[in-house]
């Protein structure tokens, strides 16, 4: 039997942010999320990772909420950084990220 090369790549998104400003999105991941743990995080340009809050809006229908407080966007800081969305399937403890892509946050004003 053949080995098959499979490649699993997550879906890019980039998101823009603000600086002094709390930032929260909807996720969905067109799955069932039953019985997965979802995480997310940034991991900045200075070497720090910051974690999203995650709520679970609708897990059957793979739904997930990402959020960031204005104290977490202020340790983020300004610039361009990288984010990504995980599931763990708990039984098993297979991990794969679903998204990832920049996370640029700006600041305007003063």
């Amino acid at each position: 039997m053949a080995d098959l090369l499979l490649q699993q790549e997550p879906q890019i998104i980039n998101i823009e942010a603000i600086l002094r400003d709390s930032f929260s999105s909807n996720i969905d991941f067109d799955i069932d999320l039953t019985g997965y743990e979802v995480t997310a995080s940034v991991d900045t340009n200075k070497g720090a990772s910051v974690a999203f809050a995650i709520t679970e809006t609708d897990l059957s229908a793979g739904q997930v909420a990402i959020a960031l407080t204005v104290a977490q966007m202020a340790t983020i800081g300004e610039g361009v950084h990288h984010w990504y969305a995980k599931w763990v399937i708990t039984a098993s403890s297979a991990t794969r990220t679903a998204f990832a892509g920049t996370f640029t946050v700006t600041k305007y004003g003063k």
